[in-house]
């Protein structure tokens, strides 16, 4: 096996390769020859493989010489093949040389913060550089201390011209402008990544900046940083000739996430764009144009020196509670507000109540607490918020006096009384001495049991009807309001009793077991039977209860069966042959349906429909969950044979329906029939309601639970 590499020789000496900044690749290549074939070729550098194994010629592999130290290395190629015989190829030894490193430019510290103007006669002892373009010529100054990057620009130019004037202008680098990058990190990447800054100037004053984002630079970014133009002739005005200009600035270190330290090193390039009339150049330190200036490994290495000692922080911060207002009446929970300021940064704000702490100190702005004023007695309370900066320097704002008044009373309750008794309801009535809310608590012993749902309007007369009661029976009640501070005033006991029916209804007895609801009528032994008639058709309904549904069934007797709708809620089921139950909760027996009466329909397909009632009409949104089935004696939509009728099963859940069931219980309810014939419709009901709409309570059929 014959695999002796053969090197590429990319017009350099064969044992020297370039260590400067930009060192490219180097393609190292070998032959191999197998009497059966070649199945890999390993390259190896200093004995350590060097890529992935080569598994098809050609035989190469890409080295990337800056990741090897300068100095004398060694490259073989292993070859195999797939019977695991394997060569060793002859070693190569290359010299790689030692990047030439180029000292950073010192950038020593500023005597005292310079003031941003434009004027350069403050950067005695600053770092100068000089760089040119076809005609013009720059020189910058470079001073740091413990706040700020200064940079200061002299351009020679004999053309002043600018005409953009927003900030964030896309094209001020087309107007005569300076231009400052920073790489903070010194990490020397080839595109500016989120470390990487852009800070743009033109003659205007237009500022512009820009951050990396590994794949370009986002203008979106904004720091807030200060600079100033002076000019040395007159702008846009090309019949003249100018001087030149200056530009001071100053970049907070913080808007760039650095913490500045004598001897620290980072990347950064001056640039100058001239515009003129006839020609457009531009020009930097780092030698980079006119290629694209956003290459940080290319910008110029400088280093910080010098000691920065910060002057002593005295100042104290200014505070001052803006929510109450003097003198306000508060209540409740009130939101205490404050501003603050301080020359270097607010650290935190303490609001206090009577000199103790209100809550934790508020470390950002908008600096607030809630203030739970019923915590502390009525009467006057005074407010301070106290302010303190990173050095200690503390402020207490001036104090504000508010007054709390909160209502610790409750409402008193008069004028109690039970009226419009039925067998099975009444109604409960008081009034209050202040708007107050409503809500009734009854049952059969003082223990009480039941609520009526609150009534959440203040109010100070109250009333509340209660319902679904049984007759002849002695009830306990109390009456409870709370007013809008929160104080609950509640009744004593008083108690009414319900009126013996004097028509007793219909009575519907308790199931031995529970309905298994599937059109069979064969678990009905002693139940109810109720029976009413159409033009043609004759139904009997069945009713039964439990503690946890009250069932119902028809059987309907029908020559012709049809239904054509399937969904459930559809808007027409009952034109098709179905069944229907109206039911009054509360049976307050109202002309129209009220929010305690619902209707049930079912149609021979086994399509639900349910409604409730609103007070005004139904509200067919409603949707409660219950149980149906239908069995079909004869054939569905098929208008040509006899059909002799069908049976429907339904369990409605008391709980769906808001009711407690018990014995002695008394409601209202219809039971309807909907007959659809090919040539004809018909509707019926129990309660002799057809063929009015069959929605009114008060005509319903009385019936109770024993």
């Amino acid at each position: 096996m014959d695999e002796r590499p053969r090197w590429q020789r990319n017009g350099r000496r064969d044992d020297e390769l370039d260590g400067q900044r930009n060192r490219p690749a180097v393609s190292v290549t070998a032959t191999a020859t197998d009497n059966v074939g070649v199945a890999g070729v390993q390259f190896k550098l200093d004995g350590a493989n060097l890529g992935a194994e080569r598994t098809t010629t050609p035989y190469s592999v890409s080295w990337d010489t800056t990741t090897a130290a300068g100095g004398s290395h060694t490259l073989t190629a292993v070859a195999r093949d797939a019977a695991g015989n394997s060569t060793t190829s002859s070693p190569v030894v290359l010299t790689v040389a030692a990047p030439v490193v180029v000292a950073p430019v010192s950038v020593p510290l500023a005597a005292s913060a310079i003031t941003v103007d434009g004027s350069l006669g403050e950067w005695s002892g600053a770092t100068a550089v000089q760089f040119s373009g076809l005609s013009n010529r720059a020189t910058a100054y470079l001073l740091w201390d413990a706040t700020n990057l200064y940079v200061a620009f002299q351009v020679s130019d004999s053309q002043l011209n600018a005409t953009r004037t927003a900030r964030d202008d896309g094209g001020i680098y087309l107007d005569d402008s300076v231009e400052i990058y920073i790489d903070t990190l010194n990490d020397r990447a080839t595109v500016m990544q989120p470390d990487d800054y852009q800070f743009l100037v033109n003659l205007n004053n237009a500022q512009a900046d820009l951050r990396g984002t590994g794949t370009g630079k986002d203008p979106a970014w904004n720091g807030t940083w200060r600079s100033a133009v002076r000019l040395q002739g007159t702008l846009n005005a090309n019949t003249d000739t100018d001087s030149g200009y200056t530009v001071e600035i100053a970049i907070p270190w913080a808007q760039i996430g650095v913490t500045p330290v004598s001897g620290m090193s980072f990347g950064i390039d001056l640039a100058v764009n001239d515009s003129d009339p006839s020609s457009f150049d531009y020009f930097d330190w780092a030698g980079i144009a006119p290629k694209a200036f956003a290459q940080p490994s290319l910008w110029k290495q400088v280093r910080l020196m010098g000691t920065s000692a910060s002057p002593a922080d005295t100042v104290p911060p200014s505070v001052g509670i803006t929510a109450p207002a003097a003198g306000a009446i508060v209540s409740g929970t009130v939101t205490v507000t404050a501003t603050a300021s301080d020359n270097v940064g607010v650290a935190g704000v303490q609001f206090k109540v009577d000199g103790a702490a209100m809550g934790a100190e508020k470390t950002a702005a908008p600096y607030a607490v809630a203030w739970n004023t019923a915590a502390l007695s009525n009467g006057p309370h005074t407010l301070t918020a106290v302010a303190r900066d990173a050095a200690g320097n503390v402020t207490t704002s001036a104090a504000v006096t508010a007054s709390v008044n909160n209502d610790t009373t409750p409402p008193v309750l008069t004028a109690v009384a039970a009226s419009a008794i039925t067998s099975a309801g009444a109604t409960i009535s008081w009034t209050t001495n202040k708007a107050s809310d409503t809500q009734v608590e009854y049952g059969l012993t003082t223990a009480y049991g039941t609520l009526t749902p609150l009534d959440t309007a203040q109010v100070m007369t109250h009333t509340r009807t209660l319902g679904a009661l049984v007759a002849g029976t002695l009830y306990h009640y109390r009456v409870r309001s709370r007013d809008a501070a929160g104080n609950l005033g509640t009744s004593v006991d008083f108690t009414f009793t319900t009126a013996a029916t004097t028509s007793a209804g219909t009575v519907i007895y308790k199931a031995a077991t529970p309905i298994t609801v599937d059109g069979v009528l064969n678990e009905w032994s002693g139940a109810t039977a109720v029976q009413f008639s159409g033009r043609s058709n004759g139904a009997t309904a069945y009713l039964l209860w439990d503690a946890t549904n009250l069932y119902v069934a028809f059987q309907v007797s029908d020559s012709q069966l049809n239904a054509t709708r399937t969904a459930r809620d559809a808007g027409g089921l009952y034109l098709d042959d179905s069944v229907e139950i109206y039911i009054d909760t509360l049976n307050d027996r109202a002309t129209v349906m009220q929010p305690d009466d619902y209707q049930f329909v079912v149609n021979l397909n086994n399509a639900q429909g349910d409604l409730r009632g609103t007070g005004t009409g139904k509200k067919s949104t409603w949707n409660g969950t219950w149980q149906s089935a239908v069995r079909l004696q004869g054939t569905l939509n098929a208008n040509g044979d006899t059909d002799s009728g069908y049976t429907v099963e339904i369990a409605i859940p008391w709980a769906q329906i808001g009711v407690t069931p018990v014995s002695g219980m008394s409601f209202g309810i219809d039971l309807a029939v909907n007959d659809r014939d090919s040539a004809s419709f018909d509707y019926f009901d129990w309660a002799g309601i057809a063929p009015n709409a069959y929605a009114q309570p008060s005509l319903w059929k009385p019936v109770r639970l024993e």
